[in-house]
């Protein structure tokens, strides 16, 4: 969900165009400023990465984390793959060269596609993370609350959870082949965010972002909150002994910190986007 990326790029343009020279000397970095961030980026790009595929290795691996939970996790693994290979990257590039301009619009279409897709697919990858993190609460729920009925649950059923997922998060971004696109600006190439003509800009981007952070953000937060609420007062009620009470309650707050967290390293990238 681009929340800070609206007119970012027209808001660049507009600035460069009223003052450059005044502009290029406030933004300009020094060549060590531009080594620490590149070096930076390229850190949490490879700790991104590769600690991803270290985790998608180890669960394939060993066929004892291949348990319902863990399909879970390995669902959220693969989905964050798309950041660093495409926010994270284009990240990069942009330090490096010093500009913010797109670099491949030739050809034109090939460029188009890659612009939708660089904001596309990060964003999905945030939906289908909310969308495991609240299959994984259900699924200790159900195990806390009916551990019963909670073996009864086949792994087909789980694997269809997570491919509805996908498709809720394809389908509510699918829109970005219409808004995202690239637009020339004084013999630069921009990706930018941009509503029309078919629809008012301002008028849409405000309800596409209300909805997306109702829905996909305070929606999922409630309920991860009632959720371990209600599995911290089974244990409780069933007298379970105080240190499986308090690993109940550490999910809440790890789980609190992984959507918050995401959230605000994702919105600090678009923000300097």
């Amino acid at each position: 969900m681009t929340f800070l990326s609206e007119n970012s790029t027209q808001i660049t343009i507009h600035a460069a165009s009223s003052n450059s020279d005044q502009a290029c000397e406030i933004t300009a970095d020094s060549a060590v400023e531009v080594s620490a961030k590149a070096l930076a980026y390229i850190f949490i790009f490879m700790v991104s990465f590769f600690g991803n595929i270290f985790l998608l290795v180890v669960i394939y691996k060993n066929k004892q984390l291949r348990r319902s939970i863990n399909y879970f996790v390995f669902n959220m693994a693969v989905s964050d793959l798309f950041n660093p290979l495409t926010v994270m990257t284009v990240k990069i590039v942009e330090i490096i060269s010093g500009s913010e301009s797109w670099k491949v619009d030739r050809p034109w279409l090939l460029g188009n596609i890659l612009c939708k897709l660089a904001y596309f697919l990060p964003d999905v990858s945030l939906l289908v993370s909310i969308g495991s993190l609240l299959l994984i609460s259900i699924d200790r729920l159900f195990a806390v609350v009916s551990p019963l009925k909670a073996k009864l649950i086949s792994s087909k059923v789980r694997l269809i959870s997570i491919l509805i997922t996908w498709c809720v998060a394809i389908v509510f971004h699918a829109p970005y082949f219409y808004s995202f696109k690239l637009i020339l600006y004084e013999n630069k190439t921009y990706c930018t965010l941009n509503w029309g003509p078919a629809l008012d800009h301002l008028k849409t981007h405000n309800g596409y972002v209300t909805a997306s952070f109702i829905t996909f953000i305070l929606i999922p937060v409630i309920i991860l909150v009632i959720v371990y609420g209600i599995i911290a007062w089974t244990i409780r009620k069933k007298n379970k002994k105080t240190r499986t009470i308090a690993t109940a309650l550490s999910n809440v707050f790890i789980v609190t910190v992984l959507v918050e967290g995401y959230q605000v390293c994702k919105s600090t990238i678009e923000c300097e986007r």
